[in-house]
């Protein structure tokens, strides 16, 4: 939940997530009128602040010319806790027969399905900053329902890859114009029920990174790649609606 107020000269942003907060804003002082506000409605907060924050799992660097988003910690914790499976890293995540199950592979028990479907919780959740993984941790989700064998070692094949990538992370440097870019493709029936998969990327700016990424099995079966794309581009220009919107809210 994004809750954002425009006065003369000031602007203040608040991201919520359930009860955790992140206030930004132009004027030191309009940040302290709200917090003074909210403890004054909910009583006393739990505060951090400063050009390094931890906020739901991610470091938030300010730096001098620059903002840096990155989850190292978030990886290692979630490496540490596999560590027993003796990770192999890898240079890709994904090998490119990720689509095709393996005949004759084993179901998971009972036990092993619930472990599958929590590593790919945790995954998908730290993907929201790895446009490089999506693609295979959105395939790998779909098999949810019933992972085979051949699924859960795909699954420990992208943390290997994670594993290798940790210290990754998005850096945003000072907009030298307000231009958004959208890149999207789409692949036409690659699903088992003939349905296809999209994906698309949107930066804002020259040279920055990216600041919206999906890659998602598309909803519905489509009569060629053509119409895939179709789908594909209508997706991404969903979200760049919503970037737009957002930034002509807070410059009009």
């Amino acid at each position: 939940l994004l809750y954002l107020s425009i006065a003369i000269y000031t602007t203040i942003l608040i991201c919520i997530h359930i009860d955790d907060f992140l206030i930004t804003s132009s004027s030191k002082s309009l940040t302290e009128s709200t917090k003074t506000a909210l403890e004054a409605e909910f009583g006393k907060l739990k505060e951090k602040s400063g050009d390094d924050l931890l906020y739901l799992g991610f470091r938030i660097i300010k730096k001098k010319n620059c903002i840096v988003l990155d989850q190292t910690h978030y990886w290692d914790k979630l490496i540490e806790e596999y560590k027993a499976y003796s990770l192999k890293e890898y240079q890709t995540p994904c090998d490119p027969s990720i689509l095709t199950d393996i005949k004759d592979s084993p179901p998971g028990t009972p036990e092993e399905v619930s472990m599958y479907r929590s590593l790919v919780a945790k995954i998908m959740y730290g993907a929201k900053l790895r446009p490089d993984i999506l693609y295979s941790i959105s395939v790998l989700a779909t098999k949810s329902s019933n992972p085979l064998k051949c699924h859960w070692e795909s699954l420990l094949r992208l943390l290997g890859y994670i594993k290798r990538t940790a210290k990754f992370n998005m850096t945003f440097l000072p907009l030298s114009n307000h231009t958004i870019r959208m890149y999207s493709d789409a692949s036409h029936g690659s699903h088992s029920d003939a349905k296809g998969h999209t994906g698309y990327l949107v930066f804002l700016g020259d040279d920055q990174a990216c600041l919206c990424a999906r890659s998602v099995k598309q909803r519905i079966v489509t009569a060629s790649s053509y119409d895939a794309e179709l789908v594909a581009i209508d997706d991404g220009t969903k979200a760049v609606e919503k970037i737009y919107n957002t930034m002509k809210f807070i410059n009009p």
